[in-house]
């Protein structure tokens, strides 16, 4: 049943960030019925892997990085890391990372890897991170993933939730996980 809710979740929000989908052509675009002044998304760069054509891993639990291959940035602890994995699996802070990302981090169709330090947004500091998870990524600056990610990831994090799922992003993706 929580699975099911979750997917529903996930869908609906695609649906109310504006999931871009496909024209005849196959080509991505964010066209609506209708609509003739549209903006094809941006197309991935060459360099970037492609995004897996699999829905995201709802079930497990998410990687816990071994801080002991990892640098924290100043500011951050082993605490904030452990609290944005459960923001991460929608264990605290309303977050639900894990709908797009994948509940293993490792991305979906909907959204890119977030363990394998290859950043399409930012250079991958935790404060690159911390604002993009706070700024989002809209429909006009997609690099690769099949939906804009809104701001916060659709939660209404405060700040400690904020800092603390870029700290636990920022971790698993420089970990080696």
């Amino acid at each position: 049943m929580r699975l099911r809710m979750t997917l529903a979740a996930a869908l609906c929000c695609a649906l109310m960030t504006g999931c871009p989908g496909k024209n005849d052509a196959g080509n991505k675009s964010s066209e609506k019925a209708g609509d003739t002044n549209t903006t094809a998304a941006a197309p991935a760069a060459a360099s970037h892997k492609p995004l897996p054509s699999t829905p995201p891993n709802m079930t497990g639990e998410a990687p816990k990085p071994d801080l002991s291959k990892v640098k924290l940035p100043d500011g951050v602890t082993p605490e904030m890391v452990e609290l944005g994995r459960q923001v991460w699996m929608g264990k605290a802070g309303g977050g639900s990372c894990y709908t797009c990302h994948g509940m293993d981090a490792k991305g979906s169709m909907l959204a890119p890897d977030q363990t394998d330090n290859e950043w399409l947004h930012g250079d991958g500091s935790y404060e690159a991170i911390l604002a993009t998870v706070k700024k989002g990524v809209p429909a006009a600056e997609l690099k690769a993933a099949q939906a804009p990610m809104p701001p916060m990831g659709g939660a209404n994090l405060d700040d400690q939730h904020l800092k603390a799922v870029a700290a636990y992003v920022y971790a698993i993706s420089h970990s080696g996980n």
